[in-house]
This record gives C-alpha cells, sequence and structure tokens, in this order.
C-alpha cells in the first residue's frame, strides 16, 4: 500500500481457484522490507471480503532490529468469564501503531486445541473399521476417512474464525510450529494410539491429524507441503491394501473353522464327510495364499509407510543475519503412516533427531550470513 495515495496503489494482482472449504496457500512475491501491504479478496461473498483482509507490514532490513511476539496453549473454550483472553491480550498489542511494531508472531505449539475433533474423528474410523471387517468397502472406507479429515478441518475453522484470533493471524507474520495439543495430548507416548494398542485405524487417524496440521500450519511457511500431502495420498493406498488383506484373512480363518467344525461334526455321526472334507481343503488352499497376500502387503506397507516422516524442524531466515530454528521433538517419532517409530535399545526416545543436525549443517555451512538463532 502506498501511503502517499489516500485509498492505495494496487502494486500486484492474481487470480487462482480454490477449491470450497478447503485451506489453500498463495504466494507474495517482491515485496520490498519495510513496507505496509494490504491484501483483499473478489469473488467471494461482500461480508467475507469485507472482513477477510490482510494488512501486514514486512520487515525493515535498514532497522537492524528484529522485534517477535511467542505465544502458545491457545485454548479459548477453557477461557473463564474474567480471565484474560490470549488473543484479545495479543491484538491489543498489535493493534497499536504508536508502539514499537511486531515483525514476527510465533505460535510455539497448542495453536489448536484438537483433542475434541480428534476423539470424534477417531470413533468414525473405528466403527466404519468394525463395519468393514466382514467384507472390505472400498468406497465405504474412503467416505469415512474423508468424513474424519473434514471433522478436523472443522476444528481449524472454528479455532481460526474466532473475531480475535482471525484479526492476529491477519496483521502481522505468523510462524507456526505444532505441539501435542494440535494433534492430541501425548500422542506420541499414548497406549492407545500405539500399533499394538490401536492397531491400523490409530496410526491412520494421527497421520490424517498430522495431514491437517501440514496443510493449515506449516503450509504458512513451507512451500513444499503441496508435494508431502501428495506422498502422504501414497501411503494411504498400501495401508488400505494391508487392512483389506487382513480383513480377508480374518474372514477366511472364520471359514476354515466352520468347515472344520462341519466336518468334525460329520464324522462323530459317521457320515460321508467326503465332501466336506474337499471344501475345507479348498479353505485352507485359500487361507494360506490370503497369509501370502496379507504378508506381501504388509512388507510394501513397511517400505512406503514405516520410513521417518518429513523433518518437522526448520531454519527460516528472517532477514539477512537472524533466523529462526524451529525445533520439533513430537512428529519425529512418528513414521510416515501415521504410527510410531519403535524407541531405541536404551528405551528412551532421542529428544531431537539426527536428521536436524544435518540439516542444521547443510543450511549453515554454505554461505551462510544469519549470525543469530
Amino acid at each position: 500500500m502506498d501511503e502517499s495515495c489516500p485509498s492505495g496503489r494496487p502494486v500486484a494482482t492474481s487470480t487462482m481457484k480454490f477449491t470450497a472449504r478447503r485451506a489453500a496457500c498463495f504466494t507474495l512475491t517482491r515485496l520490498l522490507p519495510g513496507e505496509r501491504y494490504i491484501v483483499c479478496f473478489s469473488g467471494v461473498k461482500r461480508a467475507d471480503a469485507l472482513a477477510r483482509v490482510a494488512d501486514f507490514r514486512t520487515v525493515d532490513l535498514a532497522n537492524r532490529e528484529v522485534r517477535l511476539l511467542a505465544i502458545s496453549g491457545d485454548h479459548p473454550e477453557a477461557v473463564s468469564a474474567g480471565e484474560f483472553n490470549v488473543m484479545e491480550t495479543v491484538f491489543e498489542r498489535l493493534k497499536h501503531a504508536h508502539l514499537p511494531h511486531i515483525d514476527v508472531l510465533i505460535h510455539a505449539g497448542g495453536n489448536v486445541h484438537l483433542k475434541q475433533a480428534f476423539e470424534d474423528a477417531w470413533v468414525l474410523l473405528k466403527r466404519n473399521a468394525e463395519v468393514c471387517a466382514s467384507e472390505f468397502d472400498h468406497r465405504a472406507w474412503e467416505a469415512a476417512l474423508g468424513a474424519a479429515e473434514e471433522r478436523l478441518r472443522g476444528a481449524y475453522r472454528f479455532a481460526w474464525n474466532l473475531p480475535l484470533s482471525r484479526q492476529c493471524l491477519a496483521i502481522t507474520s505468523n510462524l507456526m510450529l505444532g505441539g501435542d495439543q494440535d494433534i492430541y495430548p501425548n500422542f506420541v507416548i499414548c497406549p492407545e494410539l500405539s500399533s499394538e494398542g490401536g492397531g491400523f485405524v490409530a496410526s491412520t487417524i494421527v497421520r490424517l491429524a498430522r495431514r491437517v496440521y501440514w496443510t493449515y500450519q506449516r503450509q504458512l511457511w513451507d512451500s513444499e507441503v503441496s508435494a508431502m500431502l501428495e506422498s502422504d495420498s501414497a501411503t494411504v493406498g498400501a495401508n488400505t491394501s494391508t487392512m483389506e488383506a487382513r480383513l480377508q484373512r480374518q474372514a477366511l480363518e472364520k471359514a476354515v473353522a466352520r468347515a472344520d467344525g462341519a466336518v468334525a461334526e460329520l464324522r462323530s455321526v459317521k457320515v460321508d464327510s467326503v465332501a466336506a472334507e474337499g471344501v475345507l481343503l479348498t479353505k485352507r488352499a485359500d487361507l494360506q495364499d490370503a497369509n501370502s497376500k496379507e504378508q506381501a502387503a504388509a512388507k510394501l506397507s513397511m517400505k512406503e509407510g514405516r520410513g521417518p516422516a518429513p523433518l518437522e524442524s526448520s531454519l527460516i531466515p528472517v532477514t539477512g543475519h537472524v533466523g529462526f530454528l524451529l525445533l520439533d521433538s513430537l512428529f519425529s517419532a512418528l513414521a510416515s503412516d501415521g504410527s510410531q517409530l519403535p524407541t531405541p535399545d536404551s528405551g528412551s526416545r532421542v529428544f531431537l533427531p539426527d536428521t536436524l543436525w544435518t540439516m542444521l549443517e547443510a543450511k549453515l555451512g554454505v554461505d551462510s550470513h544469519i549470525r543469530c538463532l
């Protein structure tokens, strides 16, 4: 916005197509340091066009200062009458032009409390998994995954459309790193969310919650999120194949047990059981074949889904000499399919993964001018 023009001077326009009720990202380029910019939207409801306006100022490199404000644990549902609202306090600080400008607002975990939405989506998947136990239905399972993910998205739409939260996000730069409240309390060590305690459904709901976190929070600073989401979708196919093979094997085990019981009953009453024995042999052969298919699907799923997830920690330069180092000690404990990675032989998890130090050495060792983290 050119302040010498009373009504502002348009400096750039862009036309993009977005899907309704889906978070999307656009990038502003060639911004000048230390300037104020206003971003408006058209092609939407008039009320939204007037209310959803971004008004921010870029970092002034000539000032040689970076002023930041860090918050965590924003839980508006837990605020009682008379208590301070985090976002109300933050907004009161950001809106006063006579106070020193806040360049970056850091959200250090607990940015969206997902616990209730997570539990709702978890129950939805568990019930659908029980229905699919008799006969797997791809369409029904995919519909359940979509409904569960939509429930998680709804929590973000609620939290970030609260008036003060929406205004704080719109008038300053934001850096976000998730915490356990952004997924589920203690999700890394929760027994019900482990492969042994929760099985396929547990890893699926954690993967969906992480996927929504990537879409709404990580996408604000990472341009690679689109590729990450595509890779995540590829993992879904391998996991679904494993689940289908497991359900088919379990169904055949029940069929073999019934055929075995029928043969035993015929023999007990001394009736010709040749036909029943033939059926039993066929069922056993089918079961052996199903076991082989399940093992093959599990190996493929292990290959595609049990590797480490993308590194959540990141180094983000803000000025020529100052960078923000976002350190993650939670998401690094998950595999790419959402399951918990096994702990080392020592029985304790590594607080920060080795890949973090590799990333730091790579970024700081190549002509880096960063002097302050």
